[in-house]
């Protein structure tokens, strides 16, 4: 199976630290790959389509936000980081939000205009309301942050793959005949439909239903028509024997 693929989304030269530290916890991951702008070198591709696309194909966005605004294409009004978020909305991709406390410190050399400043300010009140998002302090705060984000953000169908029920009976050794009792059960075994098998003791009702297990499940994995699994079980009434 392929790694999961994380966009790590966020502006660069203040928080270039932040960004390696965060490279490095996804990359330590099991299973996932980190998509970060900075590694894909020159393409042929107008910056923005290229990053769009670069976050539609990612299973797992991960917005580090800052208080500085950052670089945006000619003629928007929005930041790179602001249109890669956008794209994951519309793109329904599972979105983590980490963003910088308010006191976090920023290079006199890196104060933006009044103008920006605003636009950022209404970004970062736009991803509190949207998710619940944690707030860093520093590097390993945040690499650890999101490590832990990440793992609790696995697919749940790999959750529902270690949770499924599959119970089968034993097989029946010597199953013969039957062919339209059978056939008639297995075409009436439907999602949100109750079957009952009602006959006297010992005409063969465990068998024919164990059989139609294993017809329905001959491998080790649930039929695509009961995602949610089979569950097997017999019950049996013990009399007690009354001493007079």
């Amino acid at each position: 199976m392929s790694d999961r693929t994380v966009f790590l989304s966020s502006t660069a030269n203040d928080l270039n630290e932040y960004r390696e530290a965060s490279y490095r916890a996804i990359e330590g991951l099991d299973g996932y790959h980190c998509i970060r702008m900075e590694d894909f070198g020159a393409r042929d591709w107008v910056s923005e389509e290229f990053c769009r696309a670069k976050v539609a194909a990612c299973d797992i966005f991960v917005g580090i936000i800052g208080h500085i605004f950052g670089s945006c294409p000619e003629g928007s009004e929005k930041s790179y980081t602001e249109i890669e978020y956008d794209t994951a909305v519309s793109s329904a991709i599972p979105r983590l939000m980490f963003v910088a406390a308010e006191g976090f410190q920023i290079p006199a050399s890196l104060r933006e205009s009044d103008d920006k400043h605003k636009r950022q300010v209404s970004f970062r009140e736009r991803v509190n309301r949207d998710r619940i998002r944690a707030v860093f302090n520093s590097p390993d705060d945040l690499a650890l942050k999101i490590t832990q984000a990440i793992q609790n953000e696995v697919p749940k169908s790999q959750k529902s793959k270690t949770r499924v029920p599959l119970h089968k009976p034993l097989r029946p050794e010597h199953f013969l005949g039957r062919e339209e009792e059978l056939s008639a059960l297995m075409s009436g075994l439907q999602p949100g439909r109750i079957l009952t098998l009602c006959g006297p003791g010992g005409i063969g009702k465990t068998a024919l239903a164990s059989e139609a297990i294993w017809q329905l499940a001959p491998l080790d994995e649930p039929p695509e028509q009961f995602p949610d699994g089979i569950i097997f079980h017999t019950f049996y009434h013990q009399p007690q024997a009354t001493i007079a």
